[in-house]
């Protein structure tokens, strides 16, 4: 999210994963939803500043069977983008899903203590 990258632009500050919802792409195509994820990852791999190491700013991974998306207790991503910060401990700080997702992530990572 661009809106935490501002605020902590050193990966080593913030880890950001981009986690696709692959539910509802059945086995037999999702070749064509990594071909999807694979378009988005180039694209944000071009909007990297210079220097900046894709391997550490640009985690895109598939959830193909909802299993973190239901960890985190996020049902639905197709009309809004839900949000989860978890702390250094590996524990979940919040979470959040609605129109306000840059002004919550961070304040969810400000609560983390980074």
């Amino acid at each position: 999210m661009t809106a935490v990258r501002e605020r902590y632009p050193e990966a080593a500050q913030v880890t950001i994963i981009s986690v696709a919802d692959g539910r509802p792409f059945p086995k037999l195509i999702r070749k064509i939803a990594e071909q999807i994820m694979k378009s988005s990852y180039n694209d944000a791999v071009k909007n990297l500043l210079p220097g900046r190491d894709p391997e550490h700013y640009v985690l895109i991974t598939p959830d193909w069977d909802g299993a973190v998306f239901k960890a985190l207790g996020v049902e639905d991503v197709t009309k809004q983008i839900a949000i989860a910060v978890i702390n250094k401990q590996g524990d979940i700080v919040g979470t959040y899903q609605g129109d306000d997702a840059p002004a919550q992530a961070l304040a969810l990572v400000d609560r983390a203590g980074v």
